[in-house]
């Protein structure tokens, strides 16, 4: 068959046979930029496999085993931790009103000053102005109404207040320890970050914001609340009390202790105040600020004159020699200011659980100790 006598009929095969060279190159052409590819890609790993068999833990099988080891007892351990702080919790169950809250603030507040002024502890201010922790809503100057949804975090951080409080009174040895309490601070969990920040700037005395390196609350796993503590005693009574936390068998744990030397103007005897915060016969500043009741001062010794006729005289001899005088102490264990911070650690709540309380812990039955 001549072709030319049928040109229709071949410029359809001339275009299928494009068709199929095009095809057939395209092809050509896959098939090298895939072989390209995979032989870079062949290369790279090969260059990490060879980076990772340099360094010290080689990602092989026995190190994978080691890594879900280390893992699971990991685990273990914190299942653990959270079984202890389990074991013996400070609880408090308040189911009423901000209202109802807020008036047993106000008695706790002055059973707390009721207590520390029975023990012979000195409060740096008047036992009205004393918040506890709580000046927010106790004080009537400072008086709001806190969060319905946060009142069981509040019933609970007041429980906690108290036994340190409590703790404290204890270290207390006798009348002969002197112990002046200046501040009691939390953290105002009730409050946004930024409300409880600005709140600190604007130096609430008994509120603070801690670092996020002096806490140990991870989310979903623990939940902590922060206090700290400031007051004025010898180092025996600081030794005592923070045995005493430790002790105690609540997981209360110690994040910090600032030491600074003690401020005259709160060892001065403050004048004598009643019930109703009127001023009552006082005591005269001492000429010494160290020299306080229940602190004494240090002494110095005085060396004796020399004998004026003979000043450079020979040592005497042993049938000369005077007795001894006693020696003088030249360093007194003196009161210092100590800021306490502590972190009171519970189980967070399992995110099914979260609904009807913010905290666990708040629905069982008050610690009335």
């Amino acid at each position: 068959m001549n072709l030319k006598e049928y040109p229709f009929l071949t410029g359809i095969l001339s275009f299928f046979a494009l068709i199929f060279l095009a095809g057939a190159g395209f092809t050509a052409w896959q098939q090298f930029t895939y072989a390209s590819a995979k032989k870079e890609l062949q290369g790279q790993n090969r260059a990490r496999d060879n980076y990772l068999l340099r360094q010290a833990i080689a990602p092989t099988e026995d190190n994978l085993k080691l890594a879900r080891k280390n893992n699971a007892d990991a685990g273990a351990k914190v299942q653990d931790f959270l079984g202890v702080i389990r074991q013996k919790q400070i609880t408090a169950d308040f189911r009423q009103g901000a209202t109802d809250l807020v008036t047993k603030l106000r008695e706790d507040k002055d059973n707390l000053a009721k207590q520390v002024l029975d023990k012979g502890v000195r409060l740096s201010s008047t036992p009205a102005e004393f918040g506890f922790g709580f000046s927010r809503y106790v004080n009537s100057k400072d008086a709001t109404t806190p969060p319905t949804t946060r009142l069981p975090d509040l019933a609970l951080q007041s429980e906690i207040i108290k036994q340190l409080i409590r703790t404290l009174l204890e270290a207390k040895a006798g009348k002969e320890d002197i112990i002046i309490l200046q501040t009691v601070q939390r953290e105002p969990v009730e409050l946004d970050t930024a409300r409880s920040i600005a709140t600190v700037r604007q130096e609430v005395k008994d509120e603070c914001t801690p670092a996020p390196e002096e806490i140990v609350r991870r989310e979903d796993v623990l939940q902590s609340y922060y206090f700290r503590i400031t007051f004025t005693a010898r180092t025996d009574v600081l030794r005592r009390y923070v045995n005493m936390i430790h002790s105690s068998g609540y997981p209360i744990l110690l994040r910090g202790v600032t030491v600074s030397r003690a401020k005259p103007t709160v060892l001065e005897e403050p004048a004598s105040k009643n019930a109703d915060g009127e001023s009552g016969p006082g005591f005269p500043p001492p000429a010494d600020p160290l020299s306080v009741p229940g602190f004494a001062a240090p002494t110095f010794p005085i060396p004796a004159a020399p004998d004026a006729t003979t000043p450079f005289g020979p040592l005497p001899t042993s049938a000369t020699a005077t007795t001894p005088a006693q020696p003088n102490i030249i360093i007194k264990d003196l009161p210092s200011e100590y800021t306490i911070a502590f972190e009171y650690v519970i189980p967070a709540v399992a995110p099914k659980e979260k609904s009807g309380t913010s905290r666990p812990g708040n629905t069982v039955k008050p610690n009335n100790n």
